[in-house]
This record gives structure tokens, sequence and C-alpha cells, in this order.
């Protein structure tokens, strides 16, 4: 005897079938698609993003081992703009939903970082504020009425996202810490 589940199961999925046969598309519409490389060239990967509330253009990313990149224009042209911090290992981003001029950045990922820096010029210069001996900055949250009170997430050593791989020079001030 056939368990109720399993009738449903498959009920379902009769149902569905033909939908998802019906919702395949003529690999010749996409014949011309070409891939292409949007974002900064430059080596490894990304660690971190923000966007710029209410602006589909505007973009940060931070990467482990290259700084903090911007876009205006959707990722067509990124430059980098916290070459002069001297912080190239960068484990979060924020910006200021209140007012998108002022970005938040947490450094230290793979490489041990510099605490936290503010911008209140859209990136084009910075300033340390604080947490500078915490080594791993993992997130950033801004208040979105007050960009003056943030909340920073600090790691007990470099992470791919929330795995950590390894701890050998743990932050002694692991935890969240408030503005």
């Amino acid at each position: 005897m056939i368990s109720r589940a399993v009738l449903v199961a498959l009920l379902c999925g009769a149902a569905i079938a033909p939908r998802l046969i019906a919702q395949q598309t003529d690999s010749r519409f996409f014949g011309d698609m070409r891939w292409r490389v949007v974002g900064p060239n430059r080596a490894g990967r990304v660690s971190t993003e923000a966007g710029v509330p209410g602006d589909p253009t505007t973009y940060y990313i931070g990467t482990p081992d290259g700084g903090v990149w911007k876009t205006t224009d959707g990722g067509v042209v990124w430059r980098p703009i916290f070459d002069d911090a001297h912080v190239p290992s960068i484990g979060a981003i924020a910006v200021a939903q209140s007012n998108p001029s002022i970005v938040y950045v947490g450094t230290g990922h793979n490489l041990i970082g510099k605490g936290v820096f503010r911008s209140s010029d859209a990136g084009r210069t910075w300033q340390a504020v604080g947490l500078a001996d915490t080594k791993y900055i993992t997130a950033l949250i801004v208040d979105p009425k007050d960009p003056n009170v943030v909340l920073a997430g600090v790691g007990s050593g470099g992470n791919f996202g929330s795995m950590v791989f390894y701890s050998n020079n743990p932050s002694p001030a692991r935890g969240v810490h408030r503005t």
C-alpha cells in the first residue's frame, strides 16, 4: 500500500512536469550572447559587497587581498577607492541607508585588519574610527535612521563567509561591538 505522502508527491510531480517541459527555451535565442567579466580587473575573489539604497548603479566591493572598489555605472567601470588606507584585507562594507555618502569598511578577512574606517564623502576619503585591535571585522550594520550608530561583528580568525579556516591569531575582542 502506498503512503499518503508518497501519493501526494507523485500527484504534484505529475502536475508540475508538463509545465517544466513547456518552459524550455530554444537555445537559438541565446546563440549570440557571450560571457564577459563584470567587475574590476583584479585577482582573487570578493569577500563583501554593498549597494546604495535607491541607486541600482552604485556598488562597493571588498576583497580579501585587494582593498575596496566602487562602480557608479552598474559594474561597467570599477575603481579602487581604499588604496590610501594601506589595509588590503576587507571583511565588511556597509552603506548608511539614511545618508548614502556615509560608507563603513571593516578590515581584516584573511589578513589581519586595522579596525573600522568611515567615509563621509562616498569613498573619496577615509578615516579610522575604531576597533583597531580587533583584527577581523566580519560584519557591519548601520542603523537605518542614524548613520552614527553601527554594529560591528568581530570574528576570531580569517574566514570565508561564516566558516573559519584558521584561527592561529584569534582576536580577543571577538563578538559584537556598538558605537
